[in-house]
């Protein structure tokens, strides 16, 4: 009987022993009711008490589970037959939280519509380089993904993936990210969310990449957000902008695929939108129709704060207006062989592209002078002109400047054709002025293939010199 006991000891601690070492605990073995009668919280956590490897079998689970301060932690399901379910209503399923390098894979989250609100799986509270791996998240009353980090570091999260899974019908968005940095989303399909496909707001340094996104209200929704990097989705029948982007600064957007768009009130949204973005690179996409009935009015469109932005090709097609409608006011804004590239509009004037030159951190002009600004900046206007390949319409010019001109004092830009001034002027004058931004009326200037413009400068006695940047918006005949 004592060697019995000794032996039993050692099968005990060899237990205990394997399961603290990684062995996955089965929730079942710890009183998990796989019928989803009972509520099995109590169960998930004593699991997980004992190994940092737990295990759910094919089975519904009632839970509200909270895995606080694990690390190198593991949960998995048997696959899609590993059913978790909210046990009241309002409350999350999961909640992880003060650990790093977890991983949850292989199961099913669903709200039968016991819990009219909650979400699927919150990650909050230092949670870092945690992946979401072959789940499912679908009919919670706010996320199916909840990624929601502090405002101040050290409490922005990092390093939160999600990664082929399914998000549906949730009552706000199928993932959202706050506050949460280094992130990956990819190859997901999302759809039928009320709000948003994919919200993200102050999340930086994340990639979204070869995600389905169908029938949400707005696709993908950014706001605050910089340094991300969107590719390779498809983004389908959103009721409203496939991608809305707002304060959204030195981000790429390549080789993407919407079609049918703004589904839900045709011709009153465009499929791409960008707000106050700085440094965006939007390349390689391509925009269309699937059929013959027109959705959006604009393919994309880039507000007046804007600034610095590459637009280059990309494929636009099937729209009621035009394919994109780029504000004058906005920056920098750079369009190379796009498609059809005489569908671009400059607030409603047909462009083909920008004649474009700055000063760099030279200062021109300044006290009384009077310069010319076109492929360079010069006294001598005939070193500066922009010579016209082939015939079109000057719809726009801009100017924008480093330094104000000050109290009392002006800069006044003349466009130039052949030398000769057009009469189309603009000025910057005060303190506190920085950008001339002048729209041709609707009897745009015709210029001839040869023919040259420019811009020319005259400072008044006061100003200073300054640097300059700026374009000419001319669009083929």
């Amino acid at each position: 009987m004592k060697r019995f006991a000794i032996a039993l000891a050692a099968f005990l601690m060899l237990v205990t022993s394997a399961q603290a070492f990684g062995q996955a605990a089965n929730v079942i073995t710890f009183g998990a009711d796989p019928t989803g009668t009972s509520d099995s919280t109590a169960a998930f956590a004593s699991a997980a008490a004992s190994s940092n490897d737990v295990f759910a079998p094919c089975g519904t689970y009632l839970i509200n589970w909270t895995v606080s301060s694990k690390v190198n932690f593991k949960f998995s399901g048997a696959g899609y037959c590993t059913y978790l379910e909210p046990y009241a209503s309002g409350v999350d399923a999961i909640t992880v939280t003060g650990g790093n390098f977890s991983a949850f894979e292989n199961f099913q989250l669903v709200n039968r519509g016991v819990a009219t609100g909650g979400n699927g799986i919150t990650i909050t509270q230092r949670q870092g380089n945690t992946r979401l791996v072959h789940i499912s998240a679908s009919g919670f009353g706010v996320n199916g993904v909840n990624v929601v980090g502090g405002a101040a570091d050290p409490d922005q999260l990092s390093g939160i993936d999600v990664i082929d899974g399914f998000f549906l019908n949730n009552g706000n968005a199928g993932i959202s990210y706050i506050y949460a940095n280094d992130f990956h989303v990819a190859g997901n399909s999302i759809g039928h969310n009320t709000r948003y496909g994919i919200y993200q707001s102050n999340s930086n340094a994340g990639q979204v990449t070869g995600n389905f996104v169908w029938q949400n209200g707005v696709g993908v929704f950014a706001n605050a957000s910089h340094y991300d990097w969107w590719s390779n989705n498809r983004l389908t029948q959103s009721n409203s902008q496939g991608f809305f982007c707002t304060t959204c600064y030195y981000s790429t957007v390549t080789n993407n695929q919407t079609y049918q768009n703004n589904d839900s009130t045709p011709y009153t949204a465009e499929i791409w939108k960008f707000v106050d973005s700085n440094g965006l690179i939007f390349t390689g996409n391509n925009s269309f129709e699937w059929n013959s009935s027109h959705h959006s009015n604009y393919g994309l469109t880039i507000d007046g704060s804007s600034r610095n932005a590459t637009i280059s090709n990309n494929q636009f097609s099937s729209y009621l207006i035009s394919a994109a409608n780029i504000d004058p006011s906005a920056q920098g804004i750079m369009l190379r062989n796009n498609l059809p590239a005489s569908d671009i509009t400059v607030n409603n004037c047909a462009s083909g592209g920008f004649l474009s030159g700055n000063s760099g951190s030279v200062a021109v002009g300044g006290a009384g002078t009077t310069i010319y600004l076109g492929g360079s900046q010069s006294t001598n206007e005939n070193q500066t002109t922009f010579p016209v390949s082939t015939a079109a319409n000057v719809c726009a010019f801009s100017v924008f400047v480093g330094s104000a001109p000050g109290a009392g004092q002006s800069y006044t830009f003349t466009l130039r054709k052949n030398g000769v001034s057009t009469g189309i002027t603009g000025s910057i004058s005060g303190p506190g002025a920085f950008a001339a931004n002048v729209l041709l009326p609707a009897s745009a200037i015709s210029v001839a293939q040869g023919d040259a413009l420019d811009i020319m400068m005259v400072s008044s006695a006061g100003a200073p010199a300054t640097n300059t940047r700026y374009s000419v918006t001319v669009a083929a005949q």
